[in-house]
């Protein structure tokens, strides 16, 4: 069973962050591109990319991860 109280410890690359809701928005995670609405795991779907920070969700729950 997957546990989807732990929030991943997400390693990002890097963001690029074009405009609000933009489709150029990209999340790098390891040698992978993600968009807005991508499964990022089995769990959590990338929600929100933003200039700080960045918005996951696993069913009814959010999270809000700042780039380290």
């Amino acid at each position: 069973m997957i546990n989807t109280d732990a929030v991943p410890d997400f390693i990002v690359a890097g963001h690029m962050f074009i405009a609000e809701g933009s489709s150029s928005n990209r999340l790098f995670i390891g040698d992978r591109s993600f968009r807005e609405g991508d499964a990022l795991n089995q769990t959590w779907t990338l929600v929100a990319i933003q200039p700080d920070n960045f918005v996951i969700r696993s069913g009814n729950r959010s999270e809000i991860l700042r780039y380290r």
